[in-house]
């Protein structure tokens, strides 16, 4: 099937922004200098146009590679389609913009740069694995660019700790599973389950009322409408009150970690 090349631009996405900003309101950074200013655009450049830009070229080197035989080696299937001149164009065009990631994350700091470091190479590693499944390989760049995002987000104010490693894996888990309702719904909506609970468990520990009691609401609120959205009769309306409550819930979650321990 013939794709569209893909877009040379530097675009934001808003998922990943309000993501980002999560990361950074779970920092805990309470005093605020111009130094945060410049740091926090350089660090939501990298984790949203830069990154993004980057998985969108890797997921344009899997367009249009000739079927492989069945006992080719994944690595090899790439390469194949990477010496064709259009797919080698792409490649350049996701090198040079790593380097433009990487540049970027020196300039926040070194936490920020490991971080982007170690997407840039896991999404390489997972475009190496994923062979011709460009289905998969879209699902896991987009939990990966999500997690890097709320990482990212945080260690261009504070250090990393566990507990934001910890609320970046269940939203990148949340988001992958979210990508395979259509393909695997059971399993998907059991990751998302479970995702909701981490953001509930993270609201109680924090110890905010009405922040635990708003969790809930969006928790029940997506799961009530999962069955209305994977009927026949589904409508827009149902995934945009699940993206809705999920993006508040994870701002709400975030606000919450920064009472952990308080």
């Amino acid at each position: 099937m013939q794709r569209s090349p893909p877009t040379t631009a530097l675009s934001p996405s808003l998922r990943i922004s309000w993501i980002f900003a999560c990361g950074a309101l779970s920092s805990r950074a309470l005093g605020w200098h111009t130094d945060h200013a410049l740091a926090l655009v350089a660090a939501w450049l990298v984790a949203d146009a830069a990154l993004g830009y980057v998985f969108r070229q890797l997921l344009g080197l899997k367009d249009d590679v000739p079927p492989a035989p069945a006992d080719e080696a994944p690595g090899y299937v790439l390469l194949r389609g990477a010496l064709r001149p259009a797919q080698r164009a792409v490649a350049v065009s996701a090198l040079t913009c790593s380097g433009l990631v990487l540049a970027l994350a020196t300039y926040v700091g070194r936490e920020p740069l490991l971080v982007a470091a170690t997407t840039l190479f896991v999404g390489a590693l997972l475009t190496l694995l994923a062979g011709q499944d460009r289905a998969f390989l879209a699902r896991s760049l987009g939990g990966l660019h999500v997690c890097a995002a709320w990482l990212l987000g945080h260690a261009a104010l504070a250090p990393l700790d566990m507990g934001t490693l910890g609320l970046a894996l269940v939203v990148s888990l949340a988001t992958y599973a979210r990508s395979l309702l259509s393909a695997r719904p059971g399993g998907a909506r059991w990751v998302l389950r479970w995702a909701w609970a981490v953001l509930l468990f993270a609201s109680i520990q924090g110890r905010q009322p009405l922040v635990t009691a708003a969790v809930a609401v969006g928790a029940l609120a997506e799961l009530m409408n999962q069955g209305l959205s994977a009927g026949r009769g589904a409508s827009g309306w149902a995934h945009i009150q699940q993206r809705v409550a999920w993006l508040a819930a994870t701002a709400l979650a975030a606000l919450a970690s920064t009472r952990w321990g308080g």
